[in-house]
């Protein structure tokens, strides 16, 4: 009737008698129409452009029909042009009672609730699919979108409009702290801490997204926005594994990795099942450790409905006829040797305990693989072995002799190590402590304004290590690309801003959280290395290189590991620093340990992660 009306403009009983048939024929064939195309499934909250056209070609059907019902009716008088006003009548009542109801929903639905102030990073394809996703939210109020591109500064993408990043601070002014997401597709870490620092202002906090593929696909949703963290912006530019020398060199091999609690040992661990081995078995002390990463792997090959024979044994490695027995019991193809005393500190006070776990296991790990002609030994080495200024990277460089030295009599088995420096998330990081101190209010602790450390992230550490282990023909030292090294001080004035708060120095003495710099602790250095030598040469895989390293003499070796066996029988600390002192090259140990017999050494043991 009221495409009749628009039309007609007055109209009479008669006219409208004349109209029933069609009007019972619309509204009839309407709800037909618009149930086969879906359009009462779409909920309200989820109305959009599809909604939108599934709405239109509903009408135009109906509009049609109407056409063609009144042609071949021909009782009643229908101006021509009346079912193209009856399309745009519908289609206008329906969209727009849809519109209101959908506006109901998100804002007056809403509106008791907080609903945080949202700017979308990038006015892409991906900014816009993000924008379509919180359209539905009640949590969240996009206010706009932040982009580079200046050709795109001051236009509207979904109703919202785009701004430059030097209209922050007024946007921070008009709705008060504002989360910015990063939707950008393929960031790297290089690109988050570009992004990170010219966004990073009062009242702005930059958060990321989930992956797209994950919220379509139920894995993760929309709602899931966290915070950009440390290991976002110190994260290196990952290299995919090269299949050849990672995934089909895995499957179907039995593994063992010692230490397989620990931080390195435990991803070695998740990425070895991962690769369909035929067999991983895991050594380790701490009851705890392993507790933990069994209840890890369990769930993982659950999530990947995967079946991977696991052994999980409890002791040490300096145990050697423990050791015997697993190496004769599993046969395996490949033992990655991750268990060590890694914490500087705690390892200067506890120096024979270090010599018994870092250097006098590793040897009886590596004798009996000999032994038992296991295919492929890795120790996992630190950058502290280079040129050693404490106990920790002195005990490691002598176990890298200890390898080296195994692998000049190895016969068919391949002994090698790989040395790399800090990785994010660790046991022992500073990146914890530091998110520790700024939950209690600061002091921020750095041990030195100008120190610096190499960082790279677990899963790409364990996955290098596992690719060197297969690279190797015996005997190298195999060097990780750890990127450019990054200063502490930076590192904590990051993580102070990324918790929204301000650093608190001579600039701004009103800021929230201080920096404190407490003096390098006892053997700790300014700056690590990680090549004795300057010779590094490429590996077919773009993050590993290969050093080669000087090494003691065999029957020079096997008299001083005899030594480091006496110095612990003996308890003596003074002689396995003197032991260390005329083995390893570089060594630059301080006043501090000549002293060492007054040192109280504890003989139970402390387990710390890898």
């Amino acid at each position: 009737m009221a495409s009749a009306f628009l039309r007609l403009g007055m109209l009479t009983t008669e006219y409208l008698v004349s109209l029933v048939p069609a009007i019972l024929f619309v509204c009839i064939l309407g709800p037909l129409v618009f149930w086969f195309l879906g359009f009462y499934k779409t909920l309200i909250r989820a109305f959009d452009f599809r909604s939108v056209n599934t709405l239109a070609t509903g009408c135009a059907l109906l509009g049609v029909s109407l056409a063609a019902f009144a042609y071949f009716r021909g009782g009643f008088l229908l101006p021509r042009s009346t079912p193209l006003i009856f399309i745009l009548v519908t289609f206008m009542a329906l969209g727009t009672s849809r519109i209101i109801a959908r506006w109901f929903y998100v804002y007056s639905l809403g509106s008791n609730k907080s609903r945080s102030p949202i700017l979308i990073y990038g006015a892409g394809e991906a900014g816009n699919k993000i924008a379509s996703i919180l359209s539905g939210s009640t949590e969240f109020s996009l206010v706009g979108f932040i982009d580079d591109d200046k050709t795109l500064h001051g236009s509207f993408m979904r109703g919202r409009k785009v701004y430059a990043i030097k209209n922050l601070d007024d946007l921070v002014s008009r709705y008060g702290n504002i989360r910015i997401l990063l939707s950008i597709k393929n960031l790297t870490p290089a690109n988050k801490r570009e992004i990170f620092e010219r966004l990073n202002r009062p009242g702005i906090t930059v958060q990321v997204i989930p992956s797209l593929t994950d919220v379509v696909v139920g894995r993760d949703s929309i709602e899931s926005i966290r915070e950009i963290q440390i290991e976002d912006l110190l994260g290196r530019d990952i290299v995919p594994p090269i299949p050849a020398i990672f995934k089909d060199a895995l499957a179907g091999s039995i593994v063992l990795v010692t230490g397989g609690g620990g931080s390195i040992g435990s991803e070695v661990c998740k990425q070895v099942v991962a690769n369909a081995p035929k067999k991983l078995v895991l050594l380790e002390q701490s009851e705890f450790a392993l507790y933990r990463i069994e209840q890890q792997l369990s769930a993982l090959q659950t999530e990947a409905g995967t079946n991977v024979s696991i052994e999980y044994c409890l002791g040490r490695v300096d145990d050697r006829k423990l050791v015997a027995h697993l190496l004769q019991q599993h046969r395996p193809d490949l033992v990655v040797h991750t268990a060590a005393y890694k914490h500087v500190p705690i390892v200067e006070n506890n120096i024979l305990e270090a010599v018994r776990n870092n250097i006098i296991a590793t040897n009886t790990l590596a004798d009996e693989c000999r032994k038992n002609k296991i295919a492929r030994f890795m120790l996992v080495s630190t950058d502290k072995a280079v040129r050693p200024t404490n106990i920790m990277g002195a005990t490691k460089r002598f176990a890298e002799m200890v390898i080296q030295s195994q692998a000049e009599e190895a016969g068919v088995s391949i002994f090698s190590m790989v040395r790399f420096g800090n990785v994010l998330g660790s046991s022992g990081s500073v990146v914890p402590l530091f998110k520790e101190q700024i939950a209690k209010g600061g002091p921020v602790t750095v041990t030195h304004k100008e120190i610096t450390r190499y960082f790279m992230t677990i899963p790409e550490a364990a996955q290098l290590v596992i690719q060197a282990a297969y690279i190797a023909t015996g005997g190298e030292v195999f060097v990780l690309d750890m990127g450019e090294p990054v200063k502490i001080d930076a590192l904590a004035r990051m993580a102070v801003r990324l918790s929204g708060k301000t650093v608190r120095d001579d600039e701004n003495p009103t800021g929230d959280i201080a920096i404190e710099y407490v003096g390098l602790r006892p053997g700790e250095k300014l700056y690590e290395e990680l090549l004795i030598g300057g010779n590094a040469a490429p590996t077919e895989h773009p993050k590993i290189m290969q050093a080669s390293e000087i090494c003691l003499e065999k029957a020079k070796l096997k008299a001083f590991l005899e030594q480091l066996e006496k110095a612990v029988s003996l308890s003596d600390p003074s002689l396995a620093i003197k032991i260390l002192n005329e083995t390893v090259s570089g060594i630059k140990l301080d006043n501090r340990h000549q002293d060492a017999q007054k040192i109280t050494e504890r003989n139970s043991v402390v387990t710390f992660a890898r």
